[in-house]
């Protein structure tokens, strides 16, 4: 998030956090191809990004983060499922070759 905010200066709501973003690409994408595959998300800031992330195979969350959602009523909305997986963008990359050395 660091180097983001450094190269853009835009502040970043929790959907649109480029980490969050990226985990969202990675679990679409491993569900809806089918890999046997757990996702984890990790090194979130705060709670608006680790709920925006909500239905995640694994999340690692800081325990001052832990302890706050734990006072909070309820549970977050599951935003990931592989009902959410299967109808996003995500497509197969198939590799016909690998690249040489020094490429």
């Amino acid at each position: 998030m660091n180097w983001h905010k450094a190269k853009t200066s835009n502040e970043y709501a929790p959907a649109e956090d480029p980490r969050v973003q990226s985990v969202t690409a990675i679990y679409n994408y491993h569900k809806k191809i089918d890999y046997a595959t757990e996702v984890m998300g990790a090194s979130f800031r705060n709670n608006g990004e680790s709920t925006e992330l909500a239905g995640c195979d694994l999340l690692t969350i800081s325990p001052n983060l832990l302890e706050e959602l734990q006072g909070t009523k309820g549970y977050p909305p599951r935003k990931f499922t592989e009902k959410t997986a299967n109808v996003s963008g995500a497509e197969k990359i198939s590799l016909t070759k690998y690249p040489s050395v020094g490429s």
